[in-house]
């Protein structure tokens, strides 16, 4: 009994203390925050080894398919350079096209027409004069002028238009006609 009666008190004392619930709690708090730090570790480093495999494969597939660039600025001969992947021209070729739309875009059009010379005219100082011979931008068709829709059907031929049981008729007094030879003379 003495011994259950210590037990007792121990358990007690413990379930009294309140530092060791909180305690707990904690715990559990870091527990739960540890657990998604390692599956965010784990995840964050799947996606980062899918990426660099992708981005291998996209190298290996660059580098299979391969084509010479020419030298076109030599003036006599063309002389091929080196082997160079098609999707690395491709890159280029999107590089000079954004480039081209760049110094194509308005502001820049007008810092190159200011540095020229060039100077922003209002309504009141132009004037416009008519060249003869000139019919002037042909107005854009875009749609079809307006019109009532009319739908044309073409005329079936007269043999198209005949029902199976008249066909069959025609065909039984064509036969009957064939074996009856006064009453071909009659139906005429």
């Amino acid at each position: 009994m003495r011994t259950l009666e210590q037990v007792k008190q121990i358990t007690q004392a413990y379930s009294q203390t309140p530092w060791r619930k909180q305690l707990q709690g904690i715990v559990a708090f870091l527990l739960v925050v540890v657990s998604a730090a390692v599956v965010a570790g784990i995840y964050l480093g799947v996606t980062s080894q899918a990426a660099t495999l992708g981005r291998q494969i996209q190298d290996m597939q660059i580098n299979m398919e391969g084509s010479t660039r020419l030298d076109l600025t030599a003036e006599e001969d063309v002389d091929l350079v080196e082997m160079v992947p098609i999707e690395q021209i491709r890159i280029e070729i999107a590089d000079l096209q954004g480039q081209i739309a760049t110094n194509m875009s308005a502001a820049v059009m007008n810092e190159k027409a200011e540095r020229m010379g060039f100077i922003q005219s209002n309504q009141d100082e132009m004037f416009y004069f008519k060249v003869p011979g000139y019919q002037g931008r042909p107005l854009a068709r875009l749609a079809p002028p307006p019109a009532p829709v009319t739908v044309s059907s073409k005329a079936l031929a007269p043999a198209y238009q005949e029902s199976l049981i008249d066909w069959l008729g025609h065909q039984v007094d064509l036969v009957s006609r064939s074996w009856l030879p006064g009453k071909s003379e009659e139906v005429k």
